[in-house]
């Protein structure tokens, strides 16, 4: 309790007598992947193509045609740059300008 009431005091500029209660605990739990086996497939790495649609966002306050990738049809190895927009059923993931994209056999992989 001397700890805390000290700790308390330091942080928030106060302290008191009274009893010390845990209202809420974090916990934070971290599992090593490079175990398991995610089904690795044997397709080969593939350049995107053209897409099958655009559509007009703003970026930055500027407006530009997006390219519009249906997540379906995105082989394992496929990869590409931002601006781009990736539509799957659940889900729409945004890739900003600048950004690179590559579909991985545990998903997409996103690098600035």
């Amino acid at each position: 309790k001397k700890h805390f009431s000290k700790k308390h005091k330091q942080t928030y500029g106060y302290s008191s007598n009274d009893e010390i209660e845990i209202v809420n605990i974090r916990v934070k739990a971290v599992i090593p992947t490079s175990g398991l086996n995610r089904g690795i497939s044997k397709r080969t790495h593939r350049e995107l193509g053209d897409p099958n649609q655009y559509r007009e966002v703003l970026i930055k306050d500027i407006s530009r045609q997006v390219p519009i990738y249906p997540k379906t049809e995105l082989n394992l190895g496929t990869n590409g740059e931002g601006p781009a927009i990736i539509e799957d059923y659940d889900s729409t993931l945004v890739v900003n300008p600048g950004w690179q994209w590559e579909v991985h056999d545990y998903g997409m992989d996103l690098k600035r």
